[in-house]
Order: structure tokens, then sequence, then C-alpha cells
């Protein structure tokens, strides 16, 4: 954020030097002060659970076309074969009343 600040002129020279010495202080630049938890997608599960109950698209078919291993997919996207953890109607009906 600091160097787009600084090519955007939003910050000068001296305030971009500053701000990285504060960060460089602080140990930010090797390391984020804080790691956020890990999601798991919802979205893609309801896509990939919909994909499946639909077309008869499994897991193995996505990432044959993607030129994927199985595996690799679910690296990927964190969505695992044969998964229905998600109700695809639920999640649409919750996405509607919002």
């Amino acid at each position: 954020m600091i160097l787009r600040a600084n090519d955007l002129s939003l910050i000068n020279g001296v305030q971009y030097l500053r701000l990285y010495k504060e960060l460089s202080r602080q140990g930010w630049l090797k390391k984020e002060p804080y790691e956020f938890d890990s999601e798991s997608p919802q979205i893609l599960s309801a896509v990939f659970e919909n994909m499946k109950i639909a077309k008869g698209i499994d897991h193995r078919e996505i990432a044959h076309t993607l030129g994927w291993t199985p595996q690799t997919l679910t690296e990927i996207t964190g969505v695992r074969a044969m998964e229905s953890r998600t109700n695809v109607r639920a999640l649409i009906a919750k996405r509607t009343e919002a």
C-alpha cells in the first residue's frame, strides 16, 4: 500500500521512507503482523455440488477439463470430490434474501 500510495503521489518521498522504516522496525517487512484464519470456500462447494446434481459433472471431470489432477483441483479450490456439505438450495435462498 505504501508503494502504491507513493506511485499515485498520495504521499511524498519523506513519508514513503518514514513508513517503510516503521514497517522494518516492526519486523513487518519479513512477516505480516497477523495471519488470518483460513476459510473454506462456500460458494465453490455449492457450484461443484450444483454441477454434479444438475449436469452430472463431477469433480474428476472438472479437473480433467482444466488439465489438472483431482488432487490439484482440491488443493486450489479446497473442494473435495464427492463432498456434499452445502445445501445448494438453502445457499441460493439465503443469497436472494440478502
